[in-house]
This record gives structure tokens, sequence and C-alpha cells, in this order.
């Protein structure tokens, strides 16, 4: 799915077939968008993710359904849940988060981000100096 229209049949049937729409797993292709581009959020039709204010990157699945999700490299997950999702290259400009989306009620998804920088923002280049010898 690619459109907040997509997302919210999705979910609405989900919902009915299923009593929980949580419990189908579907395709999310999210478009990233730098944060000084962010579309106008009351003309926008397409899912995207951009950074808020330089913390966590927002999945824009809908007005009602605004995800914030920490990326880096690696996932992080421990006893309370996803800490971190992790970033994996499948090709120019398109990377898959793992894990998926799981939110108990709401909705299930495996999220692919498509128009990433070619050096995408998660992907740290520079050594900081207090990290030299460490």
């Amino acid at each position: 799915m690619k459109t907040i229209q997509e997302v919210e049949a999705w979910c609405e049937g989900a919902a009915i077939e299923c009593g929980d729409p949580s419990i189908p797993v579907c395709q999310l292709f999210v478009r990233y968008v730098e944060g000084d581009h962010r579309p106008d959020r009351r003309r926008v039709f397409d899912l995207f993710c951009f950074r808020e204010d330089g913390e966590d990157y927002v999945l824009w699945l809908g007005p009602d359904l605004i995800v914030p999700v920490p990326i880096a490299r690696e996932k992080v997950v421990d006893e309370r849940g996803v800490q971190c999702y992790g970033a994996e290259r499948i090709s120019a400009g398109v990377w898959a988060l793992t894990p998926s989306l799981n939110i108990p009620g709401v909705i299930h998804g495996f999220v692919i981000l498509y128009d990433v920088p070619s050096i995408p923002p998660w992907e740290r280049l520079v050594l900081l100096p207090d990290e030299v010898g460490a």
C-alpha cells in the first residue's frame, strides 16, 4: 500500500474480517522525504517518512496514524520491545525496516522506504572525537 486511503481501507477490512487489524500482515511502501521538503500534511495522499526536528523518524500513515520510528543500521529489540528499527538496503534508494511495524489493534505491516538518499541519514560515516580510540 502506498496511500492513506489504501491503509484506511485495509485496516477497516482487516478489522471486519479478523476482528483486529493487526492480525493480517500488509506491505507499506513509504516515501522518504527530507525534513525541509515535507509535504503539506493536509493535502498529502501518499504515505511518507520524515525526521521530526532532528529526533526520531516519523511514519505518516494518515492523520490519525503517525508513528515515531527510531531507525539505525541495526535493530534493537529488548524485553520492552522495539527500541530501534534496523534498515537494510534492498537496492538504490530502497530500504526495508526490520522488524515489521506491529501496533496491536491498529496495523501490522512490513515497511519499505523508497526515495532514500544514496547515503541514508541513519548511516554515520564520520567518527566523532570522543569515539576515536574507543
